[in-house]
């Protein structure tokens, strides 16, 4: 389990990175990338208990696209947001 500070770091990181990616095409496959989403998924999770956009908040599979992945971080990264206020 990682801490909230390293969740939201991860999730800061791998939000920016795929969203350059998807620059340049934003329906591309995320393939490998699946599995880093969804083992931040699992930590974001374990760090946030409490937090329903967290909780809500589905796998990807390697078909799903690129946009998919950054809305479900999107959703992540305003839910710990959200917390702090």
């Amino acid at each position: 389990m990682g801490t909230k500070e390293e969740v939201t770091s991860e999730v800061v990181t791998l939000l920016q990175s795929l969203k350059e990616i998807a620059g340049m095409n934003p329906d591309s496959p995320v393939k490998a990338a699946a599995e880093d989403f969804n083992r931040l998924l699992s930590k974001a999770k374990e760090a946030y208990p409490d937090l329903r956009g967290i909780q809500d908040t589905t796998p990807i599979v390697s078909a799903d696209n690129l946009t998919t992945a950054i809305t479900r971080l999107s959703i992540i990264y305003g839910a710990i947001c959200a917390e702090g206020t």
